[in-house]
């Protein structure tokens, strides 16, 4: 009964009335989540964005919870629809991609939010998004790059040293010569030392590389 009057509501235009009854239905079955969905659903075409955005979010975590991942992301998908800088949404919406083995959807929504979040001046939390980017993919000569010059900023100078060692120790090891030169440049510039050991490897690689201006 319940159902049949909120259906004659909404074939009225009485979205408000509608949210009402199938509320009620909630209030019964709290783990409706096609109920809870279509209330979300009425809430956004009442310009209810806040109220929407925070139906679907309940949603997305009980599917999640339940083990939904694709159910989840699509619902993270409506709220970033509506509100393209929601961080969590965003951050959900990567991990679950990264669960599900869907690499280069995880790492095109955590490029988003790194760029959201430079934007918004979050040093902090960039540095988290770049580190789960690494995760994806440790080579990722520029994101190291982007991690470590944050990190120095925030005053961790010796953890960004000791990750661009690492990483321009696997470029040599692997003879990728451009990226072992890129990250021994940004070694130099963070540390502000001109160890001659460097120094001497980022020549002879450039000189393989036939960079002679800079070798020199």
């Amino acid at each position: 009964k319940i159902r049949s009057a909120a259906m004659k509501f909404l074939q009225r235009g009485h979205l408000d009335k509608a949210v009402r009854e199938f509320e009620r239905l909630i209030e019964m079955d709290p783990h409706d989540m096609r109920t809870l969905l279509k209330i979300g659903d009425l809430q956004e075409r009442m310009g209810l964005g806040e109220q929407a955005t925070a139906t679907y979010g309940e949603v997305a975590e009980f599917y999640e919870a339940q083990g939904f991942f694709l159910k989840a992301s699509a619902v993270y998908k409506q709220i970033l629809r509506m509100q393209p800088d929601h961080l969590r949404a965003g951050s959900k919406l990567a991990e679950l991609y990264h669960q599900l083995g869907l690499r280069r959807d995880a790492w095109r929504e955590y490029q988003r939010l790194s760029n959201l979040l430079q934007v918004r001046g979050d040093a902090k939390g960039r540095i988290l998004v770049l580190e789960r980017l690494l995760q994806l993919e440790p080579s990722d000569v520029g994101c190291r790059i982007q991690w470590a010059s944050g990190l120095a900023r925030m005053g961790e100078q010796d953890k960004a040293l000791k990750g661009l060692s690492a990483a321009a120790t696997r470029c040599q090891e692997r003879g990728e010569h451009e990226g072992f030169v890129e990250l021994m440049e940004s070694l130099i510039r963070i540390s502000g030392r001109r160890e001659h050991s460097w120094l001497r490897q980022v020549g002879r690689v450039q000189l393989e590389l036939g960079e002679y201006e800079k070798a020199v």
